[in-house]
C-alpha cells in the first residue's frame, strides 16, 4: 500500500489525522529512516522526538519496522513518564 503524502490533503490537520490512522501506521516503514525524519513524516508532537529516538533502536532490535509499532511504544513511554511525574508530584 502506498503512503499518502502531505500534498494529497487539503490541510495539515487532515494530514495529521491520516498519520494517526491504522491505514497509515500499518503501512509506514521505519527501516532506513532516522528518528527526525520519522518524527516529521508522522507529524508527531514536538515533545515526542526524544521518545522516538529512544524507541527506534528497541524496535529495530525486535525486528519491528512499522509505524504502528513505533506509535504504541512511544505512547507507552509517554504513559510511563506521566506516571513517574504524577508520583513525583505527590511526594
Amino acid at each position: 500500500m502506498m503512503i499518502k503524502k502531505r500534498s494529497d490533503f487539503n490541510s495539515e490537520d487532515d494530514y495529521i489525522k491520516y498519520t494517526r490512522s491504522s491505514e497509515c501506521l500499518s503501512a509506514y516503514e521505519l527501516n532506513g529512516k532516522e528518528a527526525e525524519e520519522i518524527h516529521y513524516d508522522m507529524r508527531f508532537p514536538e515533545s515526542w522526538l526524544p521518545h522516538v529516538k529512544k524507541a527506534l533502536p528497541t524496535l529495530i532490535k525486535q525486528g519491528k519496522f512499522k509505524g504502528i509499532d513505533l506509535y504504541f511504544l512511544v505512547d507507552d513511554l509517554l504513559m510511563q513518564e506521566e506516571d513517574y511525574t504524577v508520583t513525583e508530584t505527590k511526594m
